[in-house]
């Protein structure tokens, strides 16, 4: 009820705030038909077809915008930012000193270490919010990172080597194809897994 009383807005918008906090904190409901009735004598609907309308789009944006996908699509897309940049740079700082096929693979490792510290920071507090144990969630958040590094330097060191690959920007591209696969994945056992909510 302390929740409830908690929550933002008026009439339809208080409903509509009401039905997606419950699914956000994982309140089951039923929906219960009932029969409305109106006084013949006063029959008329205190709903305002555009006004409310737009409260109500007002509310279900908020809570797409401040629901965990979209926050998981934010940090993913700064850590890529982070992740691509630093292995452009590093690249091209190896590939000037030892072949391509070496260059790919420490210039990702390095890139991975900094993006990934980086990335687990920003989903353990600003996405999924954790407030339980931060070190248990490290250790799976690394379970997960540590094959998904592995299979995404074993793709693009194969695909660098395959295309023959010799340009810092055309590796980069290769890299952001690789990784765009395996992005969803990712979300998915974060959610279910590494920052599971009790």
């Amino acid at each position: 009820m302390q929740t409830f009383c908690d929550i933002e807005g008026e009439r339809f918008e208080y409903e509509t705030n009401m039905l997606l906090y419950m699914k956000r904190l994982g309140i089951a409901f039923l929906e219960q038909p009932i029969t409305t009735v109106y006084d013949p004598e006063d029959y008329s609907s205190h709903y305002n077809a555009v006004k409310d309308s737009l409260r109500i789009s007002k509310v279900m944006l908020r809570f797409l915008i401040t629901g965990s996908g979209f926050r998981y699509a934010v940090s993913s897309f700064l850590s890529f930012l982070l992740d691509n940049g630093l292995y452009h740079l590093l690249f091209s700082f190896f590939l000037g000193r030892t072949t391509a096929e070496l260059a790919s693979p420490t210039a990702q490792a390095i890139a991975r270490v900094l993006s990934s510290l980086f990335n687990f920071t920003m989903n353990d507090r600003f996405v999924f919010r954790n407030k339980t144990d931060h070190g248990k969630a490290f250790v799976k958040y690394y379970c997960l990172c540590i094959p998904q590094t592995l299979i995404s330097m074993v793709c693009l060191t194969a695909l660098v080597k395959a295309l023959e690959i010799a340009s810092p920007g055309l590796a980069t591209v290769v890299k952001v194809l690789v990784e765009t696969a395996l992005f969803f994945i990712s979300y998915f056992i974060q959610k279910k897994w590494v920052f599971k909510k009790k």
